[in-house]
């Protein structure tokens, strides 16, 4: 259950930097800057669940060591995680209708 929950949040962190117009709900992001500003925001996330897991892992039992070769396949799984977001953001086409 505990992996489950940890892949979901996972994924919505991953993508969640990207449906909102505005950095953390505070102040407006310039489309010049938000690319990046995203990316920092999505990687201080991606450290949030990092550190959540680990802390989870160090209650359940004895933390185990990772090697560089895990961290950068977590890397990848979580910019694969993001794609729903990035392609919501950047490559939606507004509706002709002024609709949602």
């Amino acid at each position: 259950m505990n992996t489950l929950m940890f892949i979901l949040a996972g994924f919505l962190m991953a993508s969640l930097p990207f449906f909102f117009p505005r950095l953390l709900g505070t102040t407006s992001i310039k489309p010049l800057k938000a690319f990046v500003i995203f990316a920092v925001v999505s990687f201080l996330f991606f450290a949030i669940v990092i550190a959540a897991a680990l802390m989870v892992e160090q209650y359940l039992g004895q933390r185990t060591q990772q090697s560089w070769e895990f961290y950068t396949v977590l890397t990848c799984l979580w910019i694969v995680a993001a794609f729903p977001g990035f392609l919501w953001r950047y490559l939606r086409r507004p509706s002709l209708t002024g609709g949602n």
